[in-house]
C-alpha cells in the first residue's frame, strides 16, 4: 500500500497544498424526468390493490394541487354512506399520459418534481405514459337526494368532488428523461401544437409493469362549489357526449324539496321517452307513417318509460328554488340527467317488441305491420 510522505519543510507542504489532491470523480448529474401534458383525467394510484372500494365515494379537499392528488386523499363523512360502488365489466385499450401525484411518484421511485417539461406543463407535476388495457370499472352510485339532505343538514360534512371511479386493468408504465447535459435524451425540440406525438418523438423507458389489478382513478363533482350552487347554465347550453345523451329535467312547484327533485327526474325521463319518438320520427320518411302511430301508443310509451327509468342518472343539481304562496312555501328543481345511448336503444328495441306482442294478442296485427314495426326496431339496434 502507498502511503503518502508528510511534506517536509514549509515550501514543500506549500506545493502540495497548491497542487492539491487528485479530485473524485463527480457522481453523474440525476436524470431529470421530462413531462409532458396529461391526455386524460386518470391519475395512477400510489398503491395498487384488488378492492379499492374504502376510498370511492371519499370526499377531496376543495382547491387539492394535481402534484397532491391521491385516491387516499378523500376522507369519509356522515354523507358518505349516500355513496355506493357499482362495478361493471369493460373492455378497452389505451395509451395516455397520467398525471401522477408526489405519494404515487415516489412509490415508482421516481424524482418528487417533473423537472423539464414540455407544452407548458407545470414542473411541480409528474406525468407519466401509461399503457393499459381495462377489463373491469368500479364507480360510485350516488344518492343524489340523500346526500343533498345530508350536506343541508351539515355542510361541514360534505366537498364537491369525490373519488369517483377506479379502472381495473394491466398494462405496463414509462417514463421519458432528459440526458445529463440537460437535454431531452434522443429528442428534437417538438414543435409545440395539437399535432405533437410525443409517444414517438421521446425516449421512454419501462418503470413496472402490472396485472389484473386497480392501478387509476378519476374524480367526480357531486355538489356545485359553494353551498348556493348558483351555476346552472348546463340546463341552457347541455353538454355533448359521444356515449349517450344528457338531458334538464325541471320539476313543478311542489310543496317539498325531495317531491321537487323526485318530479324534476320524471321531467328528465320524460325526454328521454320523447327523443325516442323523434328519433323514430326521423329514422326514415318510407316508415313515417308507422313511427307516428307507435309514438301514439299508449303502450309504447308505458314500456318505454319504464325501460329507462333505471338508466336516467341524475349528474348535477340545482339547489331547489323556494317561493312563498299563501298556502305555504314551493319549491322547484333542475337537475341534469344523463342516460347512454345503449340504455335508450335497448329500452326503445323491447317498447317495440311489447307493443308487436300487445297488438298480436289483440289480433290487430298483420304481417306487413309486424315487418315496419321490427324495422323501426332493427334502427336503434346499429
Amino acid at each position: 500500500m502507498h502511503i503518502p510522505r508528510p511534506c517536509s519543510g514549509i515550501l514543500g507542504c506549500l506545493l502540495v497544498i497548491a497542487c492539491g489532491q487528485p479530485e473524485a470523480p463527480k457522481p453523474p448529474e440525476a436524470r431529470s424526468l421530462v413531462s409532458v401534458p396529461a391526455s386524460s383525467t386518470l391519475h395512477l394510484r400510489a398503491s395498487f390493490d384488488s378492492n379499492p372500494s374504502t376510498y370511492l365515494g371519499t370526499f377531496l379537499p376543495e382547491g387539492l394541487p394535481p402534484s397532491e392528488l391521491s385516491d387516499r386523499s378523500g376522507v369519509a363523512s356522515q354523507c358518505s354512506e349516500y355513496m355506493k360502488p357499482r362495478t361493471q365489466a369493460a373492455n378497452q385499450e389505451q395509451d395516455e399520459f397520467l398525471s401522477v401525484s408526489k405519494s404515487a411518484a415516489a412509490s415508482l421511485g421516481l424524482p418528487m418534481a417533473a423537472g423539464l417539461s414540455v407544452g407548458g406543463t407545470h414542473d411541480d407535476t409528474v406525468t407519466l405514459r401509461v399503457h393499459y388495457k381495462i377489463t373491469e370499472k368500479m364507480q360510485v352510485e350516488v344518492d343524489a337526494n340523500g346526500l343533498a339532505r345530508c350536506c343541508k343538514a351539515d355542510a361541514t360534512q360534505c366537498k364537491s368532488k369525490v373519488v369517483g371511479e377506479f379502472l381495473r386493468g394491466s398494462g405496463e408504465i414509462y417514463a421519458a428523461y432528459a440526458d445529463q447535459n440537460g437535454g431531452r435524451a434522443g429528442v428534437a425540440t417538438p414543435q409545440v401544437g395539437a399535432s405533437i406525438d410525443y409517444k414517438s418523438s421521446l425516449n421512454w423507458t419501462s418503470l413496472s409493469k402490472f396485472n389484473d389489478t386497480y392501478f387509476a382513478f378519476t374524480t367526480r363533482t357531486v355538489r356545485d362549489k359553494g353551498e348556493d350552487g348558483k351555476d346552472c347554465g348546463w340546463c341552457d347550453n347541455l353538454p355533448g357526449s359521444v356515449d349517450g345523451k344528457y338531458f334538464c329535467g325541471v320539476s313543478d312547484r311542489a310543496p317539498s324539496e325531495v317531491a321537487a327533485r323526485d318530479l324534476a327526474m320524471n321531467h328528465a325521463r320524460q325526454q328521454v321517452v320523447r327523443f325516442m319518438g323523434e328519433t323514430l320520427e326521423t329514422s326514415s320518411s318510407s316508415q313515417r307513417s308507422t313511427a307516428k302511430g307507435l309514438i301514439d301508443d299508449a303502450q309504447f310509451m308505458r314500456a318505454a318509460a319504464a325501460g329507462v327509468a333505471s338508466s336516467v342518472k341524475d349528474e348535477k343539481w340545482c339547489p331547489a328554488v323556494e317561493a312563498r304562496t299563501t298556502g305555504g312555501p314551493v319549491y322547484q328543481s333542475r337537475v341534469l340527467a344523463y342516460v347512454p345511448n345503449a340504455a335508450i336503444a335497448h329500452a326503445a328495441v323491447d317498447a317495440i317488441q311489447s307493443v308487436i306482442e300487445a297488438r298480436k294478442k289483440d289480433g290487430r296485427l298483420n304481417a306487413e305491420q309486424e315487418k315496419a314495426l321490427n324495422d323501426l326496431a332493427t334502427t336503434f339496434k346499429k
